[in-house]
């Protein structure tokens, strides 16, 4: 519940026309936004989670939040925010609309929990636990466990497919992709991919998986129940995300995204966006996609129209991981 005060320079209302210059800077509180098209970081380093204005690129608000904030998943029906806490090992449920902490769900029987992932309806919630490579359910009304699994070693990323009625969990040391039950949490069928299996995105009928061993995508398609193939992207590929026709891959260790499109197993385009980017979230209004820079303790804006890079964001952390509030 600590008071941030913000001060921000405007670089573009300093700019008045011609070679005429002026600072405008504003001074201001931490306030409440409207809970609408915003942006949701969580800094592991610094124990903190911070709200971005995607209309302005702007930080308003900050949160702390114990010890090691990773995965987050956003409710906005049910105007929760669920953020992953790694060392004390529970998870912060907070309030959209007022910004506060308002339960804790202590996570049993894991090591390092790391990414949570929500059933449709928002009832129940998926976490991983990277070091003890056990996959939980819980019941977030009640905050009970109604199932656990020991999968792979170094369970990592969880993915809820509505429709293909599975949850997909990448294993960073069992090179797997488990396609899980999401009632029982029974694996049906299990994805041979690259060497360390990382972010997960289906998109348009395909599973696209983030290999950040072997710097490859993996491309497997459900309707013929195997995998395509594997697109060299770049060095150290770790997160996915996708927007209209185009899917996004983040390439950790050389700065740079790849841009694929549906079913095709080449690269059609990369961008130099320097540093190391890791984690992205797109705003669909404002064709924004955020990339989590780790190194620079950044969020850079990339305009999904024109493909180049808009502006940074700068953070008091490390990001980690990222969500928007549409």
């Amino acid at each position: 519940d600590s008071t941030c005060l913000f001060l921000t320079w405007d670089v573009d209302a300093s700019v008045k026309g011609g070679f005429s210059f002026e600072p405008v800077i504003h001074v201001k509180p931490q306030a409440i936004p409207i809970a609408s098209e915003l942006l949701y970081v969580t800094c592991d380093d610094i124990d903190t989670l911070y709200v971005i204005r995607a209309d302005k690129n702007w930080v308003v608000g900050s949160l702390g939040l114990g010890g090691g904030p990773k995965g987050l998943k956003i409710d906005k029906d049910l105007n929760r925010l669920y953020v992953v806490d790694s060392k004390s090992r529970d998870i912060k449920v907070v309030e959209l609309s007022t910004n506060r902490v308002v339960d804790s769900i202590m996570l049993p029987f894991v090591l390092e929990p790391t990414f949570i992932e929500l059933s449709p309806d928002g009832a129940k919630a998926y976490v991983t636990d990277k070091k003890g490579n056990y996959l939980l359910k819980l019941d977030l009304s009640s905050g009970s466990v109604e199932g656990e699994a020991e999968l792979g070693h170094g369970l990592y990323y969880p993915l809820y497919i509505e429709d293909e009625g599975v949850l997909a969990v990448s294993s960073l040391l069992s090179q797997l992709v488990y396609l899980v039950d999401p009632a029982d949490l029974r694996v049906r069928q299990e994805v041979r991919v690259g060497v360390s299996p990382e972010g997960l995105l289906v998109h348009q009928g395909y599973l696209y998986v983030a290999d950040r061993g072997s710097g490859t995508v993996t491309v497997y398609s459900f309707r013929e129940g195997r995998v395509l193939g594997r697109v060299n992207v770049g060095a150290q590929p770790r997160r996915i995300v996708g927007s209209g026709s185009k899917v996004y891959v983040s390439n950790y260790a050389e700065g740079s995204l790849s841009i694929l499109l549906p079913g095709r197993t080449v690269v059609f385009r990369k961008i130099a966006i320097g540093g190391t980017p890791l984690d992205m979230a797109v705003c669909e209004r404002r064709r924004w996609l955020y990339v989590l820079d780790r190194d620079a303790r950044k969020v850079k804006v990339l305009g999904l129209t024109s493909e180049r890079l808009v502006t940074a964001i700068p953070l008091g952390g490390t990001p980690f991981s990222a969500q928007v509030l549409q």
